[in-house]
Parts: C-alpha cells; sequence; structure tokens
C-alpha cells in the first residue's frame, strides 16, 4: 500500500473538509467536558493501549518507532492521540453508556417477543442458554 501524495491528501482533505471540521470540534467539546469532569487517561493506561497495538500487528520497538515514523508521528505525538481517545472512551462511558438504562419490564417485553428464543439473565447481560436447558 502506497502512501498518498501531498496534493492526494489536500484533495480529500478538501472533499471532506466540512465533516473533518464538526469531527475536530466535536472532539474538542468533548475534551472539554473530560477536563471539567477530571477525567484523564494515566500513563500506565496509555503504556496499555501501545502494547495492545504492538502485540495486535506483532511489532517490536523498532518496528513500532518505524511505523509511527512512516505515519508522521513522534512517539510522544502518538502518545497524546492515544491519551486523548482513551479520554473520549471514558467521556462516552461515563456520559452516555452508564445513563442508558432499560427497566425489567422492557426486557420481559423483548423476551416475550423474541419468537421461542429463551434467554437466561446473567451478570446484566442476556445470553442464549446451553443446549439442553
Amino acid at each position: 500500500m502506497r502512501s498518498l501524495s501531498d496534493a492526494e491528501k489536500m484533495k480529500i482533505f478538501k472533499e471532506n473538509e466540512a465533516a473533518f471540521l464538526e469531527r475536530m470540534i466535536d472532539m474538542k467539546l468533548q475534551l472539554q467536558v473530560a477536563k471539567r469532569l477530571d477525567i484523564d487517561a494515566s500513563k500506565d493506561e496509555i503504556a496499555e493501549a501501545i502494547e495492545g497495538i504492538r502485540k495486535k500487528y506483532a511489532m517490536g520497538d523498532e518496528e513500532f518507532q518505524e511505523s509511527l515514523k512512516k505515519e508522521g508521528f513522534t512517539l510522544e505525538e502518538y502518545k497524546k492521540r492515544l491519551a486523548e481517545q482513551i479520554i473520549l472512551s471514558k467521556v462516552v462511558n461515563q456520559q452516555v453508556k452508564n445513563k442508558i438504562v432499560i427497566s425489567d419490564e422492557e426486557i420481559r417485553n423483548y423476551m416475550a417477543n423474541s419468537q421461542g428464543t429463551e434467554y437466561r439473565v446473567a451478570a446484566d447481560i442476556l445470553q442464549e442458554p446451553e443446549q439442553g436447558f
């Protein structure tokens, strides 16, 4: 896979400028919310994320550094981006996912309308039962 030329990058940017701008604004607003809520990414979380990426792509330190260089990042810039991603994930979890509440009645209605499929509710997860149950 080849890298894009500067002209190709600019063309893609111009074609998607409004969407890029909107995403950047959303990200900055979410980061402001995170700061106000004192949500941050620890050095350990960032190191864990980097280790996970290295393992996923089977890269050693040297290969990882080379990959960053090809993408135009220093290790510190990459860590900053990872930190932002971790923080944004925490904001979404805290402000959105944790506020989704499904009542027992909604669960019963769903299960009653699931056309004969049986479920077992355990640890807040609906699971299909094992064979024979």
